[in-house]
């Protein structure tokens, strides 16, 4: 569990031209449910090739939206596909959740918007038929497909939610959270305890509590006692015996 709010970025496939206030209405149903709309109006200027830089901004974004009007739109040379067609199939070969949404009358719209070429309004109703199979919403008006793509969306979140994006300042799940405490006030334990430690060396005292009695010597038990020992030269820890018998054979030295 994420402890921000999520944010998506969600890509636009459309032919540009006769679907301008479609995409409008998408790109604006994209913002107001607080994501992150990316397509070819947005590309800034680069290096890359056009359908090197497609292909990227797919493969960073979180679902994938196509919007089919009346037109194919631009092919390309290698693939004889349309652009969007490509995109379309490249979403899908990367397995990113799609949304698809075309025309409910393309006859209706006007000809300026449609596509005139024989070979192309083939290719047309094929990329149509190949989005009808899959998950699909028809409309009508840039209004409903507004309506429409907000509710679709809405629900895909909800039941198929992906990585997303969030602010750096706040990329921490609950998780996180709870063992960030942990180790706080395992950290503030070891700090008491250290101060107790601390104190019972100066003071030279033993605390009594808790204490088992059996693991202490009794009667004949034997036992090791460590001393303290400083001469000129050095500082040193020896066991009482060690310490006694140097000091035997220093007095059995004769004068």
């Amino acid at each position: 569990m994420v402890l921000s709010e999520i944010r998506y970025q969600i890509f636009l496939s459309s032919t540009y031209d006769d679907l301008r206030e479609e995409r409008q209405q998408a790109t604006q149903a994209i913002l107001e449910m607080g994501h992150m709309p990316a397509g070819m109006e947005l590309f800034p200027a680069t290096d890359f090739s056009q359908w090197e830089l497609i292909k990227r901004v797919i493969d960073e974004s979180d679902y994938y939206i196509v919007i089919v009007g009346a037109r194919y739109g631009s092919v390309d040379r290698k693939t004889g596909l349309s652009f969007t067609e490509m995109e379309y199939d490249y979403a899908i070969s990367k397995k990113i959740p799609i949304m698809g949404f075309v025309r409910e009358d393309p006859g209706s719209v006007a000809a300026r918007f449609s596509e005139s070429d024989p070979e192309k309004k083939k290719q047309l109703e094929s990329f149509r038929e190949k989005i009808l199979t899959r998950h699909c919403r028809k409309y009508t008006t840039s209004a409903e497909l507004g309506l429409v793509l907000m509710k679709s969306l809405t629900n895909e979140v909800r039941i198929n939610p992906q990585t997303g994006w969030i602010r750096a300042d706040q990329a921490r799940s609950a998780e996180d959270v709870f063992r960030e405490k942990e180790i706080s006030d395992e950290l503030r334990a070891a700090k008491k305890k250290i101060v107790i430690l601390e104190r019972e060396i100066r003071d030279g005292s033993i605390p009594v509590e808790g204490l088992d009695l059996e693991d202490l010597a009794r009667g004949d038990d034997p036992f090791d006692i460590t001393v303290l020992f400083q001469d000129s030269r050095r500082q040193t820890n020896w066991d009482l015996y060690t310490c006694l018998t140097q000091m035997g054979e220093r007095a059995n030295q004769p004068a």
